[in-house]
């Protein structure tokens, strides 16, 4: 190669005929470094879409979307008013969770209804208050607790998904409108 002293990195390069490769070798006061401007640009690319779905991730941990948090935790609440629900829209295959429940009282007890499309997906664990009674049916579970007219009763249902994918459910109380649901269950 025209230019290069004999003996250095270029002149063997060029003897060599090696000359043209997309591998350029520089050469700065003491050192000797090799630069591939293409496989550069490809690192820094494959580099920038890593940190780019890192905090994708991050952030999709700490909204809720993988968990407990602020996108997660929802509610829903009957038309008339007589039922509210708060739950989870995510949560993890056999992990404790819990579906809370306000009922109004509209005489001296509160029958709350909970499909059984829903209960036969989950492994039920505990209602709080417990019930004074409990009528299975073909189509919902039926738990009924004492109370005085008038009285807003807060239930905690805890429970385990057994399934992944999507539960449905829903819940009434006192042959009031419904309330339907649905939570996403990962593995």
């Amino acid at each position: 190669r025209p230019g290069a002293a004999p003996g250095t990195a270029l002149a063997s390069q060029a003897e060599s005929g090696l000359t043209g490769s997309a591998m350029e070798r520089t050469e700065y006061p003491g050192l000797e470094i090799d630069i591939d401007p293409v496989r550069q640009r490809r690192e820094w690319r494959v580099k920038r879409i890593a940190w780019a779905l890192l905090y994708v991730a991050l952030a999709a941990i700490v909204s809720g979307v993988l968990g407990k948090g602020p996108i997660s935790t929802t509610g829903a609440a009957s038309g008339d008013g007589s039922v509210h629900v708060e739950y989870e829209r995510f949560v993890r295959r056999h992990a404790p969770d819990q579906l809370r429940v306000t009922a109004t009282a509209a005489a001296d007890t509160v029958e709350v209804r909970v499909d059984s499309a829903y209960l036969s997906d989950v492994r039920l664990e505990e209602v709080t208050p417990e019930p004074a009674r409990v009528v299975t049916a073909d189509d919902a579970t039926t738990f009924v607790f004492n109370t005085r007219p008038g009285a807003r009763l807060h239930l905690a249902f805890d429970y385990q998904p057994e399934r992944v994918g999507t539960l449905r459910g829903s819940v009434a109380a006192d042959g009031g409108e419904a309330v339907a649901f649905s939570q996403f269950v990962y593995p």
